[in-house]
């Protein structure tokens, strides 16, 4: 079901929602917030979510209103601040890579996943997300790495994960890999 943003914009917060669902976030809180808070002041989030400390989820949504106003430079700015506070967060580096990407900062996006995968960050979308920008690319071996990383994490990431490594291994001239790795796509979709 989820998909990477394939530069709209709106996909964006769609897929940022999926993925903080899947990895279990209370959204009431979040919902909460955005009804009484004009997505303006910060004021209103903190009291919700007690005191100074901002929590994770703040960035977030947060990031996710910005990036729906179309404050694309706010949503970095918010997503930077998070990762600088919580850079344990596999959620919050992976939606500052996937902001970047859409806003064609292709280079920063795969830095930020790259670091992100190095420091043993374990969220399936990381990989993936490395491998989508890869395979773009045209670094195909690399590709194939980060997406058996991502489905060895979860093995139902996405039929785009299987049809992008059938498509490699076609290129390998691994006809009979490249036919499993399409048959598993058509599972999954």
């Amino acid at each position: 079901m989820e998909r990477e943003p394939k530069g709209n914009r709106n996909n964006l917060l769609f897929w940022a929602f999926c993925e903080a669902l899947r990895c279990g976030y209370d959204l009431r809180p979040i919902a909460e917030a955005a009804l009484r808070n004009s997505y303006q002041e910060r004021i209103t989030v903190r009291e919700v979510a007690g005191g100074d400390g901002l929590p994770e989820r703040w960035y977030w949504a947060q990031s996710l209103v910005r990036a729906r106003q179309q404050a694309f430079d706010d949503a970095e700015a918010t997503l930077r601040e998070g990762v600088e506070r919580y850079p344990g967060s596999p959620v919050l580096r992976n939606n500052l890579a996937a902001l970047l990407d859409s806003l064609g900062k292709v280079e920063q996006a795969e830095e930020i996943v790259r670091e992100a995968v190095t420091d043993g960050l374990v969220l399936p979308q990381l990989s993936k997300n490395l491998g989508d920008l890869l395979y773009r690319s045209g670094r195909y071996d690399d590709a194939w790495d980060a997406y058996q990383r991502a489905t060895k994490l979860d093995p139902n990431l996405g039929d785009d994960v299987y049809f992008k490594m059938g498509n490699i291994a076609y290129r390998r001239m691994d006809h009979a890999k490249a036919a499993a790795m399409w048959q598993r796509a058509l599972e999954l979709n």
